[in-house]
């Protein structure tokens, strides 16, 4: 936990985790009111550097939450966790605010990653943009990537100050480079394919629990059914989809159209088919992203036909489904979730990266003063 070091530090509230309901909420409070504010509103003294448990009250001693405060060590700045319901968190931060403490909105951050609110303790530019971008953190291997950054960053800057002859090689893979962005903002993955070849049984194996009906009758799956999955630490939107087949059942054909648009608004598609398949598939359109191929229930298949396919699985039994997830990661362009890599996530970094290029000096831009 970085001090908060400014001679003034203005009496602020905001909310540092994402919006909306949670199992828990933090609530930073800064400024020379949080040691009045905490001694009249916490049932219990606090230390730095402690984490304290007591009820937060009203000013009516009406208990908000049973809460955990942690005190910063200049003890000019605090985090309240509380649980995360809706009311919760409004009651707190509204008590804050009728006692003196400025709300700042905790807004999604914008597009290039520029935190409209900056922590009053961020030490430089990169440690904003890393701060306002740990919302969108999914996973947790999002968030150790996120969080390694200005370390990685100082890192890079350092070498090139004493042999920058590999700089341009280093400045190109940052720049082609989305691994970041991806644990940022998921990319859609769409399961396509015929009726009964046991895409909802891969869906659910990705999704690492059951989210999708599973059956061997065709067209169990009547929409396609879209959630977040954590893909070995990367975070995609999942969608499992209504078997492809002609059909003259209005409901069917109107869920193999969605499909068809699911297909070209997706970053990836896995097209899933099996040896006992029956049915024609409609044509699709054109495809815009890669294609995996998986060929499920393998096991139907004498072994050496078997392995000739890209992606042998049998779902019901959960083989070939390391293999899938390896296959989901490369084809984003996310096989290495390596921490200690230097990543560009912002339209800032982008744009001194390619200053750097011709003028490797201006390398150190990224990191910034705060």
């Amino acid at each position: 936990m970085r001090n908060v070091t400014a001679d003034r530090i203005p009496n602020r509230v905001l909310l540092l985790t994402p919006p909306g309901g949670a199992a828990i909420a933090v609530v930073r409070v800064t400024g020379e009111l949080v040691a009045p504010f905490l001694a009249a509103h916490f049932s219990r003294a606090v230390a730095p550097l402690r984490c304290v448990h007591g009820d937060l009250r009203d000013e009516r001693g009406e208990v908000i939450d049973d809460a955990l405060v942690v005190l910063h060590e200049d003890g000019r700045a605090a985090d309240i966790n509380v649980h995360g319901g809706p009311w919760v968190i409004e009651s707190a931060v509204a008590l804050a605010q009728r006692h003196g403490f400025t709300y700042l909105p905790a807004a999604s951050p914008p597009p290039d990653g520029a935190a409209q609110h900056p922590p009053q303790d961020a030490a430089s530019i990169l440690d904003r943009e890393v701060w306002a971008a740990t919302p969108l953190a999914r996973t947790e291997q999002g968030l150790r990537v996120l969080l390694a950054q200005p370390q990685a960053w100082a890192d890079l800057v350092a070498r090139a100050q004493t042999s920058a002859a590999d700089l341009p090689a280093a400045i190109k893979r940052i720049l082609v480079d989305n691994t970041l962005d991806c644990l940022l903002r998921p990319r859609r993955v769409v399961l396509v394919g015929p009726a009964n070849v046991g895409k909802s049984a891969l869906a659910n194996q990705l999704f690492a629990q059951e989210r999708s009906i599973t059956a061997d009758l065709p067209g169990t799956t009547r929409d396609w059914i879209g959630e977040l999955a954590n893909i070995d630490g990367l975070p995609v939107m999942l969608f499992d989809t209504p078997g492809l087949r002609e059909s003259s059942e209005p409901i069917e054909s109107e869920a193999v159209g969605k499909v068809r648009a699911l297909i070209r608004s997706g970053s990836l598609m896995a097209w899933v088919s099996a040896p006992d398949a029956e049915h024609p598939v409609p044509r699709l359109g054109p495809i815009l992203g890669p294609v995996i191929e998986v060929m499920n229930k393998a096991d139907l298949l004498p072994d050496e036909a078997a392995q000739g396919h890209a992606c042998p699985t049998v779902a019901t039994a959960g083989q070939g489904i390391e293999r899938l997830r390896r296959l989901i990661r490369v084809q984003l362009g996310c096989g290495d979730l390596d921490p200690s890599r230097p990543r560009c996530w912002t339209d800032r970094q982008t744009q001194i990266l390619l200053r750097a290029l011709k003028d490797p000096t201006c390398l150190g831009e990224i990191v910034g003063q705060g």
